[in-house]
């Protein structure tokens, strides 16, 4: 019974020690740390000199660097110059995670530059500027100014008068300008020249409407009913509106508003 048992155990010894040889052998890189790397390969070496197999540390760093992925590939070629009295375990060990923290210093850099790029490319939904997303946004959204916090923002239980929202005043409410601009449609700012003539304009490229006092020099004229506003808010009645040949033009749909101390186009 007892040489049985001898051989049955001796049996298993031999199988955990092929079995363990094989995990030796077959060993791979998985994306593990280094330092996991290194500790793996060292407990199998102990498991296996406790059953006699004999695993110096020439095999340990052999195996260490057939396990290496490809970016190391240069730092084997300088292993390999390195001179035999330094190529021991230890000296590899440090070698190797020091190595490791380079590479993950480099991936920080790459990883910043590349969101760097990204950056310039993206905008704001709160701003509505390019480079940074709305949850880095620093505008406050009350008062549209950068140089606070929102929930500081003295604007923040302010509401305006003219479309019942707290994000912004009165003056610089969209309905308002809004309004004002309608106000404004037919706004006409003044000049009076001192000269009198028989026949005088005052120039303006840039006008969207003619205007005459004398009717006289109106062509197909044809009566109206128009208000055109002052820069002072003055109004001022068109009662018609015809065309004024020129030399070298014609002004068309010029009005004619009796107020008007000369002519302006």
């Amino acid at each position: 019974m007892y040489n049985k048992l001898c051989a049955v155990f001796e049996g298993s010894e031999e199988r955990n020690k092929s079995s363990l040889l094989q995990d030796f052998f077959n060993f791979k890189f998985e994306n593990q740390k280094m330092s996991q790397l290194i500790t793996d390969i060292e407990n199998l070496r102990m498991r296996l000199n406790n059953l006699n197999q004999n695993i110096d540390d020439d095999m340990v760093i052999s195996k260490i660097l057939t396990c290496l992925p490809n970016q190391y590939k240069f730092f084997i070629t300088a292993w390999e110059s390195t001179p035999d009295d330094k190529k021991t375990l230890t000296n590899l060990t440090n070698r190797l995670l020091s190595e490791e923290n380079r590479f993950t210093e480099r991936k920080t850099e790459y990883k910043q530059v590349a969101f760097k790029a990204e950056n310039k490319n993206i905008k704001c939904f709160k701003c509505h500027k390019i480079g940074h997303l709305k949850k880095d946004c620093k505008m406050c959204i009350f008062c549209k100014r950068y140089n606070h916090e929102e929930k500081d923002c003295k604007l923040k239980n302010s509401c305006c008068s003219i479309c019942k929202k707290n994000n912004h005043t009165e003056e610089n409410c969209f309905f308002k300008k809004k309004g004002d601009s309608k106000k404004y449609k037919n706004v006409a700012f003044l000049t009076q020249n001192s000269e009198q003539t028989s026949l005088k304009f005052i120039v303006d490229s840039g006008s969207t409407v003619h205007m005459t006092n004398d009717p006289n020099i109106l062509s197909n004229f044809e009566e109206m009913d128009s208000t055109v506003y002052a820069a002072n808010n003055e109004k001022m009645k068109a009662q018609g509106s015809g065309t004024v040949h020129g030399m070298s033009c014609d002004l068309q749909k010029t009005l004619f508003i009796p107020d008007l101390a000369t002519y302006y186009q």
